[in-house]
């Protein structure tokens, strides 16, 4: 196959987890013959388009337009670039026939849509996350509210969507009333040998850090919600009951360093800027410096993160006005596999 992928970040620029994930799966789909070509931003004072061969996967590196935009202006910042990869990704369509484009979160939804209603060429969108997930089902600002509608409106004109996880399955037929069998579950991958420690060096470190019978778990991540840290503190008591003295060890950074000791430890305990400490509970931790976001609201009090706690509802967005659900509950005519989509035209029910 020949595969035009659509990110916004892409190796060696990764901002998070998502620029790693689409390096390794344009590699691996090259390895495995398929032709793939990737789409991607430069560094904002990139003086022009490069264009190179990198592990086998053509990837073009769009810089941004004049006049640069901030960050900080995010959806003139989002359009502006999707304007500039959208051209440049139409000139690789012209040049040659793509069997899909492969979109990555809705940083490229624009683009992503417009391609495909320009070039006729099926997409496939996959949603490592939601700004509804990202904060717990609340969605505080009209800015988020838009995220979260371009995010639905890429799952309405994608032809199939990708998610890691079956939660995540769950998470968008619920908030996007997504059928299901329109989604397809694809768990990240992971290659051991990224991981492999010399043996020597792997039991003096476990001598320094633990007792000879103590087990070791290690997180490595941020320390947020939806990566689920919380989850494994909770548990770590039942883990001790039922596997003997086990010591757990944490690498991360987190959004405010008041908050760092009450996550990590309770204690207080827990190291800056990367030295390790350690915490009566037998939790180590290795913090870097702290991180924030410009698009981060979550509360930094630990009872927010209990499974129990209440936030409030979300805003109702625009398709989920009662027109709309009236009309999304009919079957969108010439697509069985998107039946609960709101109606775009009165000759066009489903983008896929």
């Amino acid at each position: 196959m020949r595969i035009l992928l659509l990110s916004w970040e892409y190796p060696p620029h990764v901002v998070g987890g998502l620029g790693r994930h689409v390096g390794a799966l344009a590699r691996s789909l090259a390895i495995e013959g398929h032709e793939v070509h990737v789409v991607t931003r430069d560094l904002p004072d990139a003086p022009e388009v490069r264009d190179a061969f990198e592990d086998g996967v053509h990837v073009v590196r769009v810089p941004e337009a004049p006049p640069v935009i901030g960050f900080d202006q995010l959806v003139s910042w989002v359009l502006a670039f999707n304007n500039r990869i959208q051209a440049v990704a139409g000139r690789l369509l012209r040049e040659r026939e793509f069997d899909v484009i492969h979109a990555h979160d809705w940083l490229v939804a624009y683009a992503a849509a417009g391609l495909k209603e320009t070039w006729d060429v099926p997409v496939v969108a996959t949603i490592h996350a939601t700004e509804s997930g990202r904060h717990q089902g609340w969605l505080p600002g009209p800015m988020n509210e838009l995220i979260h509608q371009v995010e639905w409106w890429l799952t309405y004109e994608a032809r199939r969507v990708i998610v890691c996880s079956t939660y995540m399955r769950a998470e968008l037929e619920r908030i996007f009333a997504l059928p299901g069998e329109k989604i397809d579950v694809v768990p990240n991958g992971v290659d051991v040998d990224d991981f492999a420690v010399d043996a020597t060096e792997a039991a003096e470190t476990r001598s320094a850090s633990t007792g000879p019978r103590t087990r070791m778990i290690l997180y490595a991540g941020r320390l947020e919600y939806e990566k689920g840290v919380q989850t494994l503190l909770a548990a770590l008591q039942d883990v001790r009951r039922r596997c003997g003295p086990t010591r757990l060890f944490v690498a991360g950074s987190v959004p405010t360093p008041t908050s760092c000791g009450a996550r990590c430890g309770g204690s207080g305990s827990a190291g800056m800027s990367g030295s390790p400490a350690s915490s009566p509970t037998g939790i180590s931790a290795c913090i870097s410096a702290p991180r924030t976001s410009p698009s981060c609201h979550r509360s930094t009090n630990p009872s927010d993160w209990s499974p129990s706690r209440r936030w409030r509802a979300a805003p109702r967005s625009w398709w989920a006005t009662p027109a709309a659900s009236a009309r999304s509950s009919r079957t969108a005519p010439g697509c069985p596999s998107h039946p609960r989509t709101p109606t775009r035209s009165p000759t066009r029910s489903c983008g896929c």
